[in-house]
């Protein structure tokens, strides 16, 4: 492995990387503690290894501002319960998936955005959030049926089928459809949420209802 940072008791670890970590087998970064832990990839930096980061125990808060790399097609491994995964910025990147543990938030924040395919979202996650002021554009194709928050800023779709038929989306600020069309379960929001097409001279269609269960938007 590259780094690994685990207690061998109780406790928490927190790893900041401001320096790229490459491991050429294993992986790149693993981590683990009893507590609440946390590690955070720098703007530029890049962690590779077979598996990029794997988290072991705890609860841990990955923060990505660049890119976490895994060789082997997983980019990130969940362990433990309640971890987050934060994709900060325009220049955070996974190369492979992102795969759960079963209690864990996947969540889209920065200031500034970027671009991420759906698809690279694997079992284990039990929300996909929006915060803050940022736009991220979701490509792909998502097979998972976490439900999406939006609670700040836009997320945008840059395909077709960026939501998967059977989640819910609650858009409590703005959801863009952007000229495409797009399946979901169902549709909730208050006041803030917006629904809008910012490729107007293509029109849009949303479809909502395959969860089956009572929503409001307002």
């Amino acid at each position: 492995d590259g780094v690994r940072a685990v207690t061998s008791g109780t406790g928490s670890v927190t790893v900041v990387l401001t320096g790229g970590v490459t491991a050429a087998t294993g992986t790149g970064v693993v981590i683990g503690g009893s507590g609440s832990n946390s590690l955070t990839n720098d703007t530029a930096q890049t962690i590779t290894g077979m598996t990029g980061v794997s988290t072991l125990s705890g609860a841990t808060t990955i923060t990505n501002r660049g890119t976490i790399e895994g060789t082997g097609g997983t980019a990130v491994q969940f362990g433990g319960v309640g971890n987050v995964l934060i994709m900060d910025g325009p220049s955070a990147a996974l190369t492979g998936n992102a795969v759960g543990s079963g209690t864990d938030v996947l969540r889209f924040a920065g200031a500034t955005g970027s671009t991420f395919d759906m698809g690279q979202i694997d079992t284990g996650f039990i929300e996909i959030q929006k915060t803050d002021a940022s736009t991220w554009t979701m490509t792909g194709t998502n097979t998972s049926t976490a439900p999406v928050l939006i609670v700040g800023g836009v997320l945008q779709a840059g395909a077709g089928a960026v939501f998967n038929p059977s989640a819910r989306v609650t858009a409590d600020a703005t959801l863009d459809l952007n000229g495409t069309n797009q399946t979901i379960g169902s549709l909730a929001g208050g006041a803030a949420g917006v629904v809008t097409n910012g490729a107007a001279a293509t029109v849009s269609v949303l479809t909502a209802g395959g969860e089956n269960t009572s929503t409001t938007f307002s």
